[in-house]
C-alpha cells in the first residue's frame, strides 16, 4: 500500500488564554486518533495565545499556560510567533523566546526529500522591530540558495495572498463587525512581493501555510500553492491533516465541534469579529480537501 513520506497538523491561532482553551480538547482528540492518525508533527502557526493590546502582562500570564500545554503532546511539534504572542511586551517575543527557546527563522529537515522553513514575525531582534516575517527576505534567499535537490513547505502567519475575494455587497450586512472583510488580512502587495519573489526564484517551494484571518484559502502561483486555514478557536473550528507523498500532498480538514469531544466546548468558542466561514461560500469544498500533485 503507499503509505505517506510523513504527516503533520497544521494549527494556527489557537488563541489559548486562562480562560478559553481549545488546546486541550485538540490534543486529547490527536492523542486518541479520533479523526485521524497520529500526525509525525504538528505546527501550531501563530497566535497561540489571545494576547491583548491593553495588557502589559497578558504574555507573561498565558505563555506559560501554552507550555504547559504542549508538555502533555505525545508528538513533536513547531510553533511560531506572531501578533498575539507578543502584544502588551515592551520587547516583543521576549516569553515566547523565553519559553521555547526557538529561533524566530529556521529550518528543520522533514525527510530525505523535505525541508520545512518556519518564519515568525511581529518581534523584536535586539533593538529592531521586526514587523513580519516578510521583512527578513534576504534571510529567506540565502536559506533556500542552500537547499538543493529537497521540496520545501513553508510557514508562517500572515498570508502572502489574500485569503479571499473581496465579499460581495449582498453579504457585507451580514458580517459581524462592520467593514470587516477577511481578504485585508493578508499582507499588503509591496511587503509580500519581495518575499514571493524569492520563492519563485528558487522554484522548490511546494507550499507556504499560513493562518491569521481565520478562514481557508487556496492560491496557486508561479508552481507554489499558498495555503491558508481557519482558526479553531472560532468557527468553523477546523485545522488541517495533511499526508505527504513521494508524488502529492494530500489535504483534508477537520471539524471537530459537531461530536464536541464529550467536551460540550466547541459550541462555546470565541464569538470573534471574523464572520462565519459559511459566508465564504465560493470554492470552499476545493480549500478545505485538495491534493497537491508534483
Amino acid at each position: 500500500m503507499n503509505r505517506p513520506i510523513f504527516t503533520f497538523i497544521h494549527a494556527p491561532d489557537v488563541h489559548l488564554s486562562a480562560s478559553f482553551d481549545a488546546l486541550t480538547p485538540f490534543i486529547t482528540s490527536v492523542h486518541q486518533e479520533q479523526f485521524h492518525p497520529c500526525p509525525d508533527f504538528i505546527v501550531f502557526g501563530g497566535d497561540n495565545i489571545n494576547g491583548s493590546r491593553d495588557d502589559g502582562r497578558v504574555c507573561e500570564r498565558e505563555m506559560p499556560i501554552l507550555k504547559e500545554k504542549f508538555g502533555t503532546l505525545k508528538v513533536p511539534y513547531h510553533i511560531l510567533c506572531h501578533n498575539h504572542d507578543t502584544w502588551g511586551e515592551d520587547c516583543r517575543g521576549e516569553q515566547y523566546r523565553l519559553y521555547f527557546d526557538n529561533p524566530f527563522n529556521y529550518i528543520t529537515h522533514l525527510s530525505e526529500d523535505f525541508v520545512g522553513i518556519f518564519m515568525s514575525g511581529m518581534y523584536v531582534d535586539g533593538d529592531v522591530l521586526i514587523k513580519n516575517a516578510m521583512d527578513n527576505a534576504s534571510w529567506l534567499d540565502q536559506t533556500l540558495r542552500n537547499i538543493t535537490n529537497q521540496k520545501v513547505l513553508m510557514f508562517s502567519h500572515v498570508p502572502l495572498f489574500p485569503p479571499r475575494k473581496p465579499v460581495l455587497p449582498h453579504v457585507l450586512p451580514t458580517l459581524k463587525r462592520e467593514g470587516w472583510e477577511a481578504y485585508r488580512y493578508g499582507l499588503q502587495a509591496e511587503t509580500s512581493k519581495p518575499f514571493r519573489d524569492v520563492i519563485s526564484k528558487h522554484e522548490n517551494v511546494v507550499a507556504h501555510y499560513s493562518g491569521h484571518c481565520h478562514v481557508h484559502s487556496v492560491t496557486e502561483s508561479r508552481g507554489t500553492y499558498y495555503v491558508t486555514t481557519a482558526s479553531m478557536a472560532s468557527q468553523p473550528w477546523e485545522y488541517r491533516y495533511i499526508e505527504v507523498y513521494a508524488d502529492r500532498i494530500v489535504h483534508r480538514c477537520i471539524c471537530p465541534h459537531p461530536l464536541k469531544n464529550g467536551e460540550g466546548f466547541w459550541t462555546n468558542c470565541l464569538n470573534e469579529d471574523h464572520p462565519d466561514v459559511d459566508i465564504y461560500h465560493d470554492g470552499l469544498s476545493q480549500e478545505r480537501d485538495f491534493v497537491i500533485a508534483y
